[in-house]
């Protein structure tokens, strides 16, 4: 089942090709009962093996291994033993990737055409360059090697300046994947990349400068081929649509830079990013993402309706259970509560990919602005400055106060969750017994009228959401199946989704609204 989900054509995804109801984890080639006996299948079943091997190859593993690249290069420089290069340069690496964002946000906010610039094979080709340069002059300039603080610097305004390219990129490469694989690809990379850190913690200076030289190169093919290979899922919605930052659900977005602000809160209370311990937290790293990467498989391997919906509440339940971890064990095991807390607070990185993906997926959004919205969001409103006066390596708050602070903020998340998610389901229940009206909008549901759907369009958009099949839709309206299957394929080019899934996501995310 797992090769088959991720060998998939992205938009192999109606179940009707398939297995009924399974909405495209198997693939329309795939089929079952055929009675081929053991030992006949003959060189033709090889040849489906093989191609399923590279469909997973391109459609999972690649972009896995690419992100995880990516991130760790980064983390070679200003995570590991190199981190002592000193703060100027992570800030310089941070106000050259803010200032990389705004321009290129602004430069493709009115022309969403440019978005292709971004994602060609030359930008990629010289971001990764640069991406490595700066790796290379950063680790140089560290006193681990030669102690130079301009290189350093001018080493980590190149990463920074590069590493907001390539992010963006990846971005792009992620939206255009099934959203599934996107899913699953993504937190296997951060599980891949939380071994990664526990194993190169403590590896030699020399072995940690050809990583942040290595890493990027090969950060960079796998961007090259994920591009390639969805690069006409990208080139499809270029000018396509009304794009408007208006359509961004800004009740989850509120919910997001709240978790951002509770992330910088934790920084706080537990400032270990400059301390000479500030690997502990490292142990905790992997086990914690596995599980979520083991969590995130099963979610879209079961292919339940909103699936992904459960992204933000999972993770605001796991750092929930960082804080609460925190605040009851601080006294007694003050070290592993801390490490506890900073590993669930490391995690925001996930699931803020996750959700900018999620977001651009929709394509009426103007995707690199809102891709830079959400990594401006991780690098500055999820990392607080410690206030002047205090060492890196001792917490701004008294034990009393961290520990009543750590409580507060998880029973916000908590309380703030839990409306979000009450909330939705009250709009499922309205929307499940609702109607269309002349306006467009479904009783209960979001406002379709922007789209031009036609009357028996939106009729067939209130069974589609409240399950119905295509042979119940036709009993339904008395219309014959083909017929049915014509107002979809309407239906999807207008909203420009390409299954069922896809628009009832789009549908919640408007709910949202």
């Amino acid at each position: 089942m797992w090769l088959e989900f991720c060998a998939g054509k992205p938009h192999d995804r109606d179940g009707s090709k398939g297995v009924p109801g399974c909405a495209g984890l198997f693939p329309s080639t795939i089929s079952f009962g055929r009675g081929v006996r053991k030992g006949m299948e003959g060189p033709f079943s090889r040849k489906r093996d093989a191609t399923r091997a590279a469909e997973f190859a391109g459609g999972v593993l690649i972009p896995l291994v690419g992100v995880m690249a990516f991130r760790q290069s980064t983390w070679t420089v200003f995570r590991s033993d190199f981190a002592y290069i000193g703060t100027g340069v992570y800030e310089a690496s941070r106000a050259a990737l803010l200032v990389t964002l705004a321009v290129v946000a602004v430069a493709t906010l009115r022309r969403s055409d440019r978005e292709s610039i971004l994602s060609s094979r030359s930008c990629v080709v010289a971001s990764t360059c640069s991406l490595a340069a700066g790796n290379l002059l950063a680790v140089c300039g560290s006193p681990l090697l030669g102690d130079w603080e301009a290189l350093a610097f001018v080493g980590g305004a190149v990463l920074g300046a590069a590493s907001g390219v390539v992010n963006v990129g990846w971005g792009l490469a992620l939206s255009a994947m099934e959203p599934r694989r996107a899913a699953v690809a993504l937190s296997g990379a951060f599980a891949a990349g939380s071994v990664y850190a526990m194993a190169m913690q403590d590896a030699a200076s020399w072995m940690l400068a050809c990583a942040a030289v290595v890493l990027p190169v090969l950060s960079g093919v796998a961007l090259v081929s994920s591009l390639l290979r969805h690069g006409r899922g990208i080139s499809a919605v270029e000018g396509g649509g009304k794009r408007s930052l208006g359509a961004i659900p800004w009740k989850t977005m509120g919910l997001a830079v709240l978790c951002c602000i509770v992330s910088a809160v934790a920084e706080l209370i537990v400032p270990v990013r400059f301390s000479s311990e500030m690997y502990s937290f490292n142990a905790c790293w992997p086990f914690l993402y596995l599980a979520i990467f083991a969590v995130v498989s099963m979610l879209c391997l079961l292919g339940k309706r909103g699936g992904l919906a459960l992204v933000w509440p999972l993770f605001t339940f796991l750092l929930a259970c960082g804080l609460l971890a925190f605040s009851s064990f601080f006294y007694p095991y003050p070290q592993a509560s801390g490490m506890v807390l900073r590993a669930t607070q490391d995690t925001l990185a996930l699931f803020l990919w996750m959700y900018s993906v999620d977001l651009v997926r929709d394509r009426r959004l103007p995707r690199v602005p809102v891709l830079s919205l959400c990594v401006v969001l991780l690098t500055y409103v999820s990392h607080a400055p410690l206030p002047p006066g205090f060492s890196p390596e001792s917490s701004p708050f008294g034990d009393v106060a961290a520990v009543s602070l750590s409580f507060a903020m998880a029973l916000v998340l908590l309380a703030y969750t839990i409306l979000l998610l009450t909330g939705r389901s009250s709009d499922l229940r309205k929307g499940g017994t609702g109607s269309t009206d002349g306006r467009g909008s479904l009783d209960g549901g979001p406002d379709l009228s922007e789209w031009d759907l036609t009357v028996r369009e939106r009729e067939v958009v209130s069974y589609i959401v409240r399950g119905y099949t295509y042979p119940q839709i036709a009993g339904k309206l008395f219309l014959s199946i083909d017929t049915v299957r014509f107002h979809a394929k309407n239906i999807y080019a207008k909203l420009s989704v390409h299954s069922k899934a896809e628009l009832v996501e789009l549908l919640e995310g408007l709910k949202d609204r």
